[in-house]
């Protein structure tokens, strides 16, 4: 399960925002942001943001799926 900051930050990097970017929406600095871009795509198993979208999109189209 993710953190609410984890959730946060996923749904951030779904839309593509830099780490800069996520710094100011969320407040923090940019080292703290690229520690929970880190720490996320660790816990997510995947290599890069890029590879975040996909995460955040495939759940939902499986829940979708399951009850059609």
């Amino acid at each position: 399960h993710l953190t609410p900051r984890e959730q946060e930050i996923r749904q951030l990097l779904a839309q593509r925002l830099t780490n800069q970017e996520i710094s100011q929406v969320l407040g923090i600095s940019v080292r703290t942001a690229e520690h929970h871009v880190a720490q996320l795509l660790a816990k997510l198993g995947v290599a890069n943001r890029r590879q975040v979208a996909p995460v955040v999109i495939r759940p939902a189209m499986n829940h979708d799926q399951g009850f059609s």
